[in-house]
């Protein structure tokens, strides 16, 4: 029995504790445990990021009815509001991110009396080693060092490339040197051994023929010896003389005299090489002008200048020639009307060994060093050289001495007197060259300058049924040396560049072209290969002259299709007999081909033909209807090498495969036709061509006649 009014709800604040955390373990025999861990005392406890779950317990110190305790928790930061958990008194946390934590949990007892501060626990749950303050640390010190060694990495590959790209404009600058010295002495080279031969080659035909021959033969033959020996010369004082001041030995006497008497002297000696150039040439007006300066050193500069203008100047126009003083300097300009430079050129027209145009078909012959010398002694006498040029309308340059006392000195010496022969360089327009040489004039047309030799157009004139022989060469008097050596025997043509050259052998279709190798407009070895690409001159034997005395050069030279590379300076009589040689084997060859076409009786197979080309002619006429029979199977058939096989054939039979085989086809194809063994189509086919059109016009250019012509006049070609 009870009084129900005598029960109450319990009042009691159940206080709130927490009692353990459980990290559960492996479960199974010999396997690690659960731990557990009282925190009835504590309020933090450290775990570790490893503990990815674990449970805590927790308990309402309500006793009346314990079993309808109830709870609530939050996680700060985590859960947001109070999340109810019935009676359960036990959470499990899974997963959670290392870091710090409170955990907030309240209960209440039976009758829902609730102790509202409840309990706090703050966890602390470690992070691993790599994401530890220390690690961070140490990652910002490995990134600041990973970018200070890119920078540094990257410092150093533009350190190395700057020095790469210093080394190779170095390499550059070095190779672009080698080149200039290359060909400073290939043309210097050249210089010598022009005019060697013009001084050796009639040297030794004076010996040989007793000096025989009328005055005025005899007396060209010693002008032009006596010219190109003062050319040598010259060129040699250049040499000496750049060698002199770029060593710092050569010396100025300079004394006062009259600077204006002196120019008109110069100019008066370069008169008789202006008038022979058809070029007007004027010179300052006379006046006092005192200068102290060194007649020889000024006598070269003017000589240089006054050369070089008369030389890029075309017949009809003209040289000026003045002096101005202003102030303490006087100021010698010298005016021509010639080619002129581009404005690219004329910064460096007074650099050693420049030249605007330095290919084997400049026009004009030279070193490089007239003008380089030029600037040195007017530096020297303590002045300076300008240049001024425009393409097409000519060239100016000022040489600008300082000025001495205006009135004539006691003992100052007189005016020199200066003879045609004497000034330098002398009156020949080819002999030294500057920055200009090898530019263009504007119709392309060459001046003989030599006017001793036989220069002028003979050849136009009728003259008997001779053998002709065509030379070409840039040099008038290498020209008129050739034509005494073969004028005797030979009917002789001549032209001035490699462009003339090939013009009159397609008009004229010499027996043979000798031909210099270095020529305005088109070399020797281009004058070469046109020739022996042209069908009509393919036959015409080709001498090269030149002074290009490299193995390269007549590797190149040869190659071109030319059969003899001869240096200058030469002997006449062996030149002579290369010649006679050259083209008797060209009339033997012309008769053979004639005889195997039928044009003439064939007599029998000479026992001089050796097995060499009796094994030629078995294996091509073994392959004749073999369109596809080329030069490297006849090599294979021959056991040689294509190489070999060419350089063997020119040799014995002085023919290239290719013509072989196109001459026996065409004989195979001319017998057949005289037999009338089928239509020209079938004959060509017959005979190896797989082209009718070219069977046609390599018919019509052995035979004259064409194969339907043949097979209708039933001619017996």
């Amino acid at each position: 029995m009870f009084h129900p009014d005598s029960i109450r709800a319990d009042p009691f604040i159940p206080p709130v504790v927490f009692t353990r955390l459980e990290r559960p373990g492996t479960q199974g025999a010999g396997r690690e445990q659960a731990t557990v861990v009282d925190l009835a005392a504590r309020q933090h406890v450290t775990l570790s990021y490893e503990d990815r779950v674990f449970s805590l317990d927790f308990a309402a110190l309500s006793y009346r009815a314990p079993e309808k305790n109830r709870y609530a928790y939050k996680l700060d930061g985590v859960t947001g509001p109070w999340i109810d958990l019935g009676t359960e008194h036990r959470l499990t946390f899974t997963g959670l991110s290392p870091g710090a934590y409170t955990l907030r949990v309240r209960g209440s007892n039976s009758d829902g009396v609730w102790n509202e501060a409840g309990a706090t626990l703050r966890m602390t749950i470690t992070p691993p080693w790599w994401r530890t303050a220390w690690a961070y640390t140490v990652y910002v010190l490995l990134a600041l060092a990973a970018l200070y060694g890119a920078r540094r990495y990257e410092l150093n590959r533009s350190r190395l490339k700057n020095r790469l790209a210093v080394e190779h404009a170095t390499a550059e600058k070095l190779r672009e040197l080698d080149q200039v010295k290359s060909r400073f002495f290939a043309n210097l080279s050249h210089e010598f051994r022009t005019p060697l031969t013009l001084i050796v080659g009639p040297l030794q035909r004076l010996l040989e023929t007793g000096s025989r021959g009328t005055p005025d033969e005899l007396a060209t033959q010693h002008r032009m010896m006596l010219r190109n020996a003062r050319r040598l010369q010259r060129l040699i004082n250049q040499i000496l003389d750049l060698s002199r001041l770029e060593a710092g030995h050569m010396t100025l006497h300079a004394r006062a005299q009259d600077l204006n008497a002196f120019v008109l002297a110069v100019v008066r000696a370069m008169t008789p090489l202006a008038e022979r150039e058809r070029v007007t040439l004027t010179g300052p007006a006379p006046s006092l002008c005192v200068v102290a300066f060194d007649a020889e050193h000024m006598e070269k500069v003017l000589g240089n200048l006054l050369s070089n203008a008369l030389k890029f100047t075309p017949a009809g126009g003209r040289v000026d020639v003045t002096m101005e003083q202003a102030g303490t300097v006087v100021e010698i300009a010298v005016r021509d009307t010639g080619i002129g430079l581009s404005a690219e050129q004329v910064p460096h027209v007074f650099d050693r060994f420049y030249q605007a145009d330095a290919s084997s078909t400049r026009r004009y012959e030279g070193t490089g060093i007239g003008l380089a010398l030029v600037k040195e002694l007017v530096e020297l006498h303590g002045g300076t050289v300008q240049a001024e040029s425009v393409v097409g309308l000519g060239s100016t340059f000022r040489v600008l001495l300082p000025l001495g006392e205006a009135v004539r000195a006691p003992g100052m010496a007189p005016p020199p007197r200066i003879e045609d022969d004497d000034v330098y360089p002398a009156a020949h327009p080819a002999e030294e060259s500057d920055a200009l040489e090898g530019q263009p004039s504007g119709d392309g047309a060459l001046r003989e300058t030599t006017t001793d030799g036989p220069t002028a157009r003979e050849d136009d004139e009728p003259q008997p049924d001779r053998t002709t022989v065509l030379i070409v060469d840039d040099n008038a008097d290498v020209r008129a040396y050739l034509r005494s050596l073969l004028e005797p025997t030979y009917r002789v043509h001549d032209a001035g560049d490699g462009v003339e050259g090939l013009e009159r052998a397609r008009a004229l279709l010499p027996d043979l072209i000798i031909a210099d190798v270095m020529m305005p407009r088109l070399d020797g070895f281009g004058l070469s290969r046109a020739l022996k690409e042209d069908p009509m001159l393919a036959g015409v034997p080709v001498i090269l002259l030149t002074a290009r005395a490299g193995v390269e050069d007549e590797v190149e030279g040869l190659e071109t299709g030319a059969d003899q590379y001869v240096r200058k300076p030469f002997e006449p009589s062996v030149l002579l007999a290369q010649v006679e040689n050259l083209l008797a084997q060209r009339e033997r060859l012309r008769n053979y081909f004639r005889q195997e076409a039928g044009l003439v009786e064939k007599p029998e197979a000479p026992s001089s033909s050796s097995p060499f080309e009796a094994r030629l002619h078995e294996c091509i006429e073994a392959h004749l209807d073999d369109s596809l029979f080329s030069v490297e199977m006849l090599a294979d058939e021959m056991a040689l090498s294509p190489s070999q096989l060419r350089r063997r054939m020119k040799e014995e039979l002085h023919q290239t495969p290719n013509e072989l085989i196109r001459h026996l086809r065409l004989q195979r194809a001319a017998t057949l036709l005289r037999e009338g063994a089928g239509t020209i189509s079938e004959i060509a086919f017959a005979a190896g061509f797989n082209s009718l059109h070219y069977f046609s016009r390599t018919y019509r250019a052995h035979f004259g006649i064409s194969p339907s012509e043949h097979l209708r006049q039933g001619s017996d070609y």
